[in-house]
């Protein structure tokens, strides 16, 4: 295991240090708004709904992000702690983000799945502007990336969650940027790239982001025996709203009731 190299031992007590103190004293047990109770015992179905974002709203948000100084990535996740300030704790609870790992094995070169799954903490300030949030964000996913030496599994190992059945271990929400990938050529023959949704997810709720050219879709891989179809839509639908008025009015506090009025809808707070 690379990370356990002892030639890595400095760099991943740095990490632990980082981790361990990043959510001391601020991990609770916060459960999104579902439909229906959970059960005694965790039920792994799924399914993925797909929304393809407007390209005019994928402008503004690399726009919104370039003015940051930050990048795509976090504006298209800024959004989702917005949506639910009404919610005591969310934001300050951690969600799993797929960090990749080959960088730390010398660069892209490696062939293999080698994700880092990290507990991503996307708190900040949401009394200033969208931008403002947007660069609070981008520094998150950055500091993130360097302490990823020290993974989830190990974080979990080490802090000692209490255990719950129906409960998976800190984090219930997942966050991912598919990047876009370079089409593929086979001579005459015509190719389309994309891919099956899972039907088990071993979270309430994964944000799947996949990026080709221009255009971004949102694919939402929510667990069914919690929530119903047309409820994840409407969530799914609401927070694109949400970051298509942020990206349009950058400089509005996104904690204020004027960016909902300025498009994002008030269904999903009246819904929390």
């Amino acid at each position: 295991n690379f990370m356990r190299d002892p030639e890595q031992a400095e760099a991943r007590a740095e990490a632990r240090d980082y981790w361990v103190k990043l959510y001391d004293g601020a991990l609770q047990r916060v459960e999104f708004p579902s439909d229906r109770p959970r059960p005694q015992r965790r039920d792994y179905s799924a399914r993925r709904l797909e929304i393809q974002l407007d390209p005019a709203v994928v402008a503004n948000l690399r726009r919104v992000a370039r003015d940051s100084g930050t990048t795509l990535f976090a504006s298209l996740i800024g959004g989702f702690p917005t949506s639910l300030p009404a919610l005591p704790g969310i934001a300050d609870n951690p969600m799993r983000f797929a960090a990749p790992g080959q960088p730390l094995l010398g660069g892209k070169g490696l062939v293999g799945h080698c994700v880092n799954f990290l507990p991503l903490r996307l708190s900040t300030d949401l009394d200033g502007g969208f931008g403002t949030h947007l660069r609070g964000i981008g520094a998150s996913v950055l500091d993130a990336l360097e302490h990823q030496n020290f993974d989830f599994l190990s974080f979990v190992q080490e802090i000692q969650p209490n255990r719950d059945a129906d409960w998976a271990p800190l984090v219930s929400i997942g966050v991912n940027l598919d990047p876009a990938s370079k089409k593929m050529s086979f001579a005459d023959l015509g190719v389309e790239t994309g891919s099956v949704g899972r039907a088990y997810e071993n979270l309430d709720l994964f944000l799947n982001f996949v990026e080709t050219g221009d255009d971004v879709e949102l694919q939402c891989t929510f667990n069914t025996a919690l929530f119903e179809d047309g409820s994840i839509r409407r969530r799914m639908e609401e927070y694109v709203r949400l970051l298509t008025a942020a990206a349009a009015h950058p400089q509005i506090p996104p904690r204020t009731g004027e960016l909902i009025r300025a498009g994002a809808g008030q269904e999903l707070r009246d819904h929390v």
